[in-house]
């Protein structure tokens, strides 16, 4: 649930830095954007159906606006700090 993930900080941040590295290095606008929508950005599996491998994960409880936000300041300041 989505106040387990909140607990779990430091693990979102070193997601989100692994996140930021990757879209600096590939040019991927550090935007959310769900499911198949033929825009450029990230997601998870559970967004992707078939194509995601029927995944659930990170789940219907997961923070993608707080993770969102840690992507866009690594992106944009590093991921070093």
């Amino acid at each position: 649930p989505r106040w387990r993930w909140l607990k779990r900080t430091r693990q979102l941040k070193k997601a989100a830095k692994f996140t930021a590295f990757w879209c600096r290095k590939y040019d991927i606008p550090a935007q959310f954007i769900g499911g198949h929508t033929g825009d450029s950005g990230i997601t998870g599996h559970s967004y992707l159906g078939e194509a995601g491998g029927n995944h659930g994960d990170p789940g219907a409880g997961f923070p993608w606006e707080r993770f969102m936000r840690y992507v866009r300041y690594y992106r944009k300041n590093g991921w070093y700090s």
